[in-house]
């Protein structure tokens, strides 16, 4: 009987040149540390006692704007990863070739170099226009 197939994680870092520094496959078991900054939605309110990490950015937010905040709190950064998977994901699909771990890993990270040199040549500019 095959076994069954099971989930990978791709954890990552980018830089703001849209290269990967770091990559990793591992298994579900594997967690993220637990820095995660959630933007509040634009109705969010402050709490009763108003001292959270949360009324803290909706303050901010009130008083400089989103778009400050993402930049205060590093927020903008996470698109550069985002972008990295949609990158991978569209040049080399979503699912691995390789059926164990060892060989999934060496394709991430030959996937990941291949990325880097690509981007090396070049990122297509993006300009907002009426």
């Amino acid at each position: 009987m095959v076994p069954r197939r099971t989930w990978r994680q791709l954890h990552l870092a980018v830089d703001e040149k849209h290269q990967w520094i770091a990559c990793e496959l591992t298994t579900p078991e594997v967690g993220d540390p637990t820095a995660v900054v959630v933007p509040p939605p634009q109705t969010a309110v402050l709490s009763p006692k108003g001292n959270t990490q949360r009324d803290e950015h909706i303050r901010t937010i009130e008083q400089q704007g989103r778009m400050a905040w993402q930049k205060q709190t590093g927020y903008h950064l996470r698109n550069y990863a985002e972008l990295a998977v949609l990158r991978f994901k569209r040049i080399f699909g979503n699912t691995m070739k390789a059926r164990a771990l060892p060989q999934q890993i060496t394709e991430a990270r030959i996937g990941a170099s291949a990325l880097n040199r690509m981007t090396r040549l070049g990122v297509p500019l993006s300009v907002k226009f009426a």
